[in-house]
């Protein structure tokens, strides 16, 4: 049986959708923005976000550049500022509706 050591079955339907997700996210490197972030940008951000309220949040979340949103969500699990989470999520939904995408 040593025929079959180095064989592995892997279906074709496996296959197929695992080229698929590669041809379809082949251009997510391309546009990637750098995950790092500086945290005195994060804290003015926070300072510009904290007073608001829900509909002013959703104008200022059509306000953020990509790079602000990024920031925003990275920061979000750490809270080291004590905001209201609920205002980041206003943000973040805002922008990421489904007809956004």
């Amino acid at each position: 049986m040593e025929i079959f050591k180095d064989y592995k079955y892997i279906p074709r339907k496996v296959i197929e959708t695992k080229e698929e997700i590669e041809a379809k996210h082949l251009s997510i490197s391309d546009n990637q923005v750098e995950l790092d972030f500086n945290i005195r940008d994060i804290e003015e951000l926070i300072e510009r976000i904290r007073p608001l309220n829900q509909n002013e949040l959703k104008i200022f979340s059509y306000q953020l550049k990509s790079r602000e949103l990024q920031s925003l969500i990275l920061y979000m699990p750490e809270n080291h500022y004590n905001i209201e989470l609920w205002k980041i999520n206003e943000v973040i939904k805002t922008r990421f509706k489904k007809k956004n995408i």
